[in-house]
């Protein structure tokens, strides 16, 4: 079984925070003393597209960002972190990239930021 730190780190990190915030003693004091108060702002969600499945398995595909089109157009890119860049445009979903088809050795293993992280026009 391999060892990773960095989980541990983490989790030790967010342990002792949860004491703190418990205890109510935040060596910094609160950041926001007073309450905040409900806006009348909402939030309507639609769903525009399914993105294809990239494994037979669980998760069936790992969508990591989705930014808009640099041209003005209504067109955005999705990446995957299995190697994909998608192209939607009009609810019509293809592939723009695949980096798979450029480094051999390619890793898309989850953790420790494996994979198609971000992209860039």
């Amino acid at each position: 079984m391999k060892f990773e730190p960095l989980p541990l780190i983490i989790g030790s990190l967010l342990f002792s925070l949860g004491i703190l915030l418990a205890r109510e003693e935040l060596p910094f004091g609160n950041p926001i003393p007073e309450p905040i108060e409900q806006g009348d702002l909402t939030l309507h969600l639609e769903l525009f597209v399914t993105m294809p499945q990239t494994s037979e398995g669980v998760p069936k595909a790992r969508i990591n960002s989705l930014k808009p089109a640099v041209d003005g157009s209504d067109r955005v890119y999705v990446n995957d972190l299995r190697g994909q860049l998608y192209a939607v445009d009009e609810g019509e979903v293809r592939i723009y990239l695949n980096v798979r088809n450029y480094l051999p050795d390619f890793d898309d293993s989850r953790g420790l930021g494996g994979g198609l992280n971000s992209f860039a026009f």
